[in-house]
């Protein structure tokens, strides 16, 4: 059993790791790219996220769309690009856990890309602390999900203190 959970875990790692390849070529105007080590650690880390937060996927899973979503983010330097994305990588399965999957992943993930970029300024810990976490309060209590739309941004904070 365990050499079969061994040769998924590295079929997982070669998909992804071809997918993260393809997210390069199609973002290659922006400042934010992967290098080939950094897509085998990130490869790498899905497993072990996955592996982590009892999670099951097939074929490359969120990392691709994680890269592209946020390859244009101004907030990360290019030197933490990987990293970043590993931490929203474990954001994002520890909050499909926390909200019972009643958020899809398109869902999920425009949602944390509006609120990294928006009220968080890039900040991976507001994010997961508040923003995500708020977003799992509500679902579990409300049992629904709030619309992207409606992430507080810097647009509704200058606009809520009248300097708009």
């Amino acid at each position: 059993m365990q050499d079969l959970s061994l040769w998924q875990g590295a079929l997982q790692t070669r998909q992804t790791e071809a997918a993260l390849q393809e997210v390069n070529q199609r973002v290659q105007g922006h400042a934010l790219v992967l290098s080939p080590k950094e897509m085998h650690m990130l490869a790498r880390r899905h497993v072990q996220v996955l592996q982590h937060t009892g999670r099951v996927e097939f074929g490359e899973g969120i990392l691709p769309k994680l890269a592209f979503a946020f390859c244009d983010s101004p907030y990360i330097p290019p030197a933490e690009y990987a990293a970043t994305l590993a931490e929203l990588m474990e954001c994002f399965y520890h909050f499909k856990n926390e909200t019972g999957d009643a958020v899809g992943d398109d869902a999920l993930l425009d949602y944390m890309k509006r609120g990294f970029d928006g009220a968080a300024h890039g900040s991976v810990e507001y994010l997961r602390d508040t923003l995500l976490e708020q977003l799992a309060e509500t679902v579990r209590f409300a049992g629904f999900a709030p619309l992207p739309e409606d992430i507080p941004n810097e647009d509704d904070e200058e606009d809520a203190d009248g300097e708009a």
